[in-house]
């Protein structure tokens, strides 16, 4: 979309969407490289998906998405 204030009629939007099967919510004791590990990809598979600017600082109850 060229201009996000002016849609025209009948144009097609594509809307992402977050499936609930890949994400995780993070609990206490976790690490990107458990939720990794257990889910089959990489800390850095996890890091560039969610946009994470330190792979040492996750937060209970953040949401992380799988690639």
């Amino acid at each position: 979309i060229a201009n996000a204030d002016l849609i025209k009629v009948g144009a097609k939007l594509a809307i992402p969407t977050v499936d609930t099967a890949k994400r995780h919510i993070v609990v206490a004791g976790d690490t990107l490289a458990k939720i990794a590990k257990a889910n089959g990809c990489t800390v850095a598979d996890l890091v560039s998906a969610n946009a994470i600017e330190n792979a040492d600082l996750i937060k209970v109850g953040q949401l992380i998405v799988f690639p």
